[in-house]
């Protein structure tokens, strides 16, 4: 179920989120949202979700924008914050709550700890969790619905080595299952062993809409991390 963007516009006061951006986000491969601090990347999500109101253009998932799907927690799993769970809440009853809200059935709850490596833990207020701990149950409720889409912002945020050499082979199967992963990123390190496909950003502005391999032929550079650096400060010169 691929996401087609087109001329997706945001700005605000005198500052322009978003400029224009254009883009296919395919499924069965890992596609990685990145730019600078600044460059869009969240404000992209957000209007992929209808959460923000875009000035102009689309956004369709498999052909429907996010507000007219039927049922959207089936279609679409998203982490946007990792610390969105309310502090006094059980991680389990979170996930429960997720679930009757959703209409998706129980016994996905206790499937999703297992996968994010909660379960022992389940029972745990929100509040008392680690930043890596939160995040995998951010990822948990991301995963909850089935859904053969999935937007992850910042995935690997506080999770330590173990838990991002976790999140790069969780990305990589769902990937491999047929499903549209699109995960946000500010750190080029933290996609270079995950990324199938790269959308790059800066200053709101599409740089770059290209596989690994062929940006870092079209910088002439050795690595991943030196395309993208001069990739986003050409971007920062020009304006």
């Amino acid at each position: 179920m691929d996401i087609e963007v087109n001329g997706l516009r945001k700005r605000y006061g005198r500052t322009i989120a978003v400029d224009d951006l254009t883009c296919t986000v395919r499924a069965g491969r890992v596609t990685g949202l990145v730019g600078p601090n600044g460059a869009g990347k969240s404000t992209t999500l957000r209007m992929f979700l209808g959460l923000t109101r875009p000035d102009a253009g689309t956004v369709h998932i498999g052909g429907t924008p996010y507000a007219s799907l039927a049922h959207p927690l089936h279609t679409v799993g998203a982490l946007l914050d990792g610390a969105a769970a309310h502090p006094g809440r059980r991680a389990r009853d979170h996930l429960r709550w997720l679930a009757h809200a959703g209409r998706i059935p129980r016994h996905r709850v206790d499937e999703v700890l297992e996968r994010v490596g909660l379960t022992a833990v389940a029972r745990r207020r929100a509040g008392t969790f680690s930043l890596g701990m939160a995040q995998r149950l951010g990822i948990a409720a991301a995963l909850l619905g089935d859904a053969p889409v999935l937007l992850l912002d910042e995935p690997v945020n506080g999770l330590d080595p173990e838990g991002v050499r976790w999140i790069r082979t969780l990305l990589r199967g769902l990937a491999a299952e047929g499903r549209t992963v699109l995960v946000s990123s500010h750190l080029m390190s933290e996609l270079a062993d995950t990324a199938d496909h790269l959308l790059v950003l800066g200053r709101g502005r599409l740089l770059a809409d290209t596989g690994v391999r062929e940006l870092i032929a079209a910088a002439g550079t050795r690595t991943l991390e030196e395309a993208y650096f001069a990739l986003t400060a050409e971007a920062v010169e020009f304006r």
